[in-house]
C-alpha cells in the first residue's frame, strides 16, 4: 500500500507538457537579441517586418527557430551597419534561420554570419553587401552541418576567400542557392575547404570574380582534401584572373561534378573548370560552352591521377595558346564518350591538347566535329599530343575540323589510334608520322553519315561504316550510336562556319 502511494504521488506531482512558444519581436521582446535570449527548446521566434540594426549571438542554443514574420527576406533585414558579423552561432543544434536578409556586416571571419560546430538550417535567405577581411563575405563556417537552402548571396566579397561563402571541415548540403556577383581571392562565389564533404546541388554561380595574380575558382573553389558533390550546378559568367574562371578544385581533392552547366566563363588557364594536384575527382553529363582562357578553354587537368572526364559537351570554346575543348597536363586519364563541337585555339589542340602523361593517357569514344586552330596552324584540330606525352586514341570520330589535321604530335610522343575514323579535315587526315597507322586496327577514312550535321545532330545513319554491324572491328566508333535510316550516300556536307551561322 505504501508503494503504491508513492507512485501515485509521484504521477501527480510530475510537471505538465509544455506547447512550443512564439515570442513576437517586437511585441513581446524589444529586441531580436532578447527574443532569442529568452526562448526555450522548441520555441519560435518570430520577428516583425522592418529593418533591424543588431548583432545577433547564438551560443549553445538548442532547438530554436527565428523567422520573419512572412518567412521571405524581403519583410525583415538586419543590418551590421559595417560593426561588426550579423549572426555569431557557436555550439548550436537543431536551430533554424528563415525569411531575412542580412546585409552590412564586417568581419575577419563571416561578415554576415560566423557559424561554429553548430547544425544550423538556413533557408531562404539573403545575405548581401557583407564584408570579410579574410573568408566568407556572406558566411564562414567551421564545422558541423550545414543546411543552406534556397538563399541567396550577392555582392558580398572577402579579402582572401569565399566572397559569398565558406565551408570548412563540414559535410552537409547547399541546395537551390544563388552566388551572384562576389568577389574573392579564392571563390569568388563560394569556397570549400579542410577535408569538406559537402553536396552542392540545383546552385547558380553567376558573374563572381576571383581577383589577384594567384587567384583560383571564380564560381567555387575547393581546396585541401575535399570531396564535394557538385550536381545540377550552372556556372555562367565568372572569371578568375589565374585558375578556374567557373570552379577549381585544388590539391589531394576528389570532388566530383554532375550534370553541370559552364557558360562565358574565363580565365588564364582552365576557363570552365580547372584542377591541379589530385588523385581522382569526376566531371560526367556536363556541358561546357563559350568559356574562355589561353590554356584548356572549357577544362584544364594538371597533376592529376585516376581522375575521369565522361559524357560530357565540349562545344565552342575558344583558347589561345592550347585545348579549345581541354587540356591535359601531366594527367593519366582522358576524355571518355565525350562530344567535342566548334572548339577552337589559337595554338595547338582544337578539342584536345595532351601536354606530358603520367602513363598511358586515353582518348576513348569522342567525336570531334568541327573544332579547329583559329590561326590557320595545323597543330591538331581534333587532338595535339605535346611533349614526353603517349595517348591511345580509341573508337573516335574526328571529322569536319574548321582547319588543321585531325591528330598532330611533337617528336619524342607517341599516339596510338584503334578503330578511329578521320575525314575532312583541312589539313588531312592519316598524315605525317600517323600516315602508316590506317592501314592497321580497323582504323577508317571514310565519312562517318551523321544524320544532320546542319541541325548538329551526331547520331549515325544505320549505314554508317562507324557502327559495329558495318565495320570489322564490331565496335561502335564516336560518342553516339544509330539513330536514322540508312543515309545511302554521303550527306552534302557544308563548311563550319555556315553550320554557326545558323545557330547565332
Amino acid at each position: 500500500m505504501k508503494a503504491m502511494l508513492v507512485i501515485a504521488l509521484s504521477v501527480c506531482c510530475l510537471a505538465p507538457p509544455t506547447s512550443a512558444a512564439i515570442i513576437h519581436v517586437p511585441g513581446d521582446q524589444s529586441t531580436i537579441q532578447i527574443g532569442v535570449w529568452s526562448a526555450m527548446p522548441g520555441d519560435t521566434v518570430l520577428v516583425a517586418c522592418g529593418t533591424y540594426n543588431e548583432a545577433l549571438i547564438f551560443f549553445q542554443v538548442d532547438d530554436v527557430t527565428l523567422r520573419s514574420e512572412t518567412g521571405v527576406p524581403s519583410c525583415v533585414t538586419i543590418d551590421g551597419d559595417g560593426q561588426n558579423h550579423v549572426f555569431v552561432v557557436f555550439g548550436a543544434a537543431d536551430v533554424v534561420i528563415e525569411g531575412f536578409t542580412v546585409t552590412g556586416g564586417y568581419a575577419d571571419f563571416g561578415g554576415g554570419a560566423r557559424i561554429d560546430s553548430s547544425d544550423v538550417t538556413v533557408r531562404n535567405c539573403v545575405f548581401t553587401g557583407n564584408s570579410a577581411t579574410i573568408e566568407g563575405g556572406g558566411i564562414w563556417w567551421r564545422k558541423g552541418t550545414p543546411d543552406i537552402r534556397e538563399c541567396s548571396f550577392t555582392g558580398n566579397d572577402a579579402g582572401n576567400s569565399a566572397g559569398g561563402l565558406c565551408l570548412n571541415y563540414t559535410d552537409g548540403e547547399v541546395s537551390s542557392c544563388t552566388f551572384a556577383g562576389n568577389e574573392a581571392r579564392w571563390g569568388g562565389g563560394m569556397s570549400v575547404y579542410h577535408t569538406s564533404t559537402p553536396t552542392i546541388n540545383g546552385c547558380t554561380f553567376a558573374e563572381n570574380d576571383a581577383v589577384g595574380n594567384d587567384a583560383y575558382g571564380g564560381g567555387l573553389y575547393c581546396w585541401n582534401g575535399t570531396d564535394a558533390t557538385v550536381t545540377s550546378c550552372s556556372f555562367t559568367g565568372n572569371t578568375s584572373e589565374y585558375c578556374g574562371g567557373g570552379a577549381c578544385s585544388d590539391t589531394d581533392c576528389e570532388d566530383s561534378f554532375r550534370w553541370c552547366s559552364f557558360t562565358g566563363n574565363s580565365a588564364e588557364f582552365g576557363g570552365g573548370f580547372y584542377a591541379w594536384g589530385n588523385a581522382g575527382g569526376m566531371i560526367d553529363g556536363c556541358g561546357f560552352t563559350h568559356n574562355t582562357a589561353s590554356s584548356g578553354a572549357g577544362a584544364l587537368f594538371e597533376e592529376v591521377t585516376n581522375g575521369a572526364l565522361t559524357d560530357t559537351y565540349f562545344g565552342e570554346n575558344e583558347a589561345t595558346t592550347a585545348g579549345g575543348g581541354v587540356t591535359f597536363e601531366d594527367c593519366n586519364f582522358g576524355p571518355s564518350s565525350c562530344m567535342f563541337v566548334g572548339n577552337e585555339s589559337s595554338g595547338y589542340g582544337g578539342a584536345v591538347a595532351v601536354q606530358e602523361s603520367d602513363g598511358t593517357q586515353t582518348v576513348f569514344g569522342c567525336t570531334m566535329v568541327g573544332n579547329g586552330l583559329s590561326t590557320g596552324r595545323t597543330s591538331g584540330a581534333g587532338v595535339a599530343v605535346g611533349d614526353n606525352a603517349d595517348v591511345d586514341i580509341t573508337q573516335s570520330i574526328i571529322a569536319f575540323s574548321q582547319s588543321g589535321e585531325a591528330v598532330a604530335l611533337v617528336p619524342g610522343s607517341t599516339v596510338t589510334l584503334t578503330t578511329c575514323d578521320l575525314y575532312e579535315n583541312p589539313g588531312g587526315d592519316w598524315v605525317g608520322v600517323i600516315a602508316s597507322q590506317l592501314a592497321l586496327r580497323h582504323n577508317m577514312d571514310g565519312d562517318p553519315n551523321f544524320c544532320d550535321i546542319g541541325d548538329l545532330n551526331f547520331d549515325l545513319c544505320a549505314d554508317s561504316p562507324c557502327l559495329p554491324a558495318n565495320n570489322g572491328a564490331g565496335l561502335l566508333v564516336g560518342r553516339f550510336g544509330e539513330g536514322c535510316d540508312a543515309c545511302g550516300s554521303p550527306v552534302e556536307q557544308t563548311s563550319w562556319g555556315s553550320i554557326k551561322a545558323l545557330y547565332r
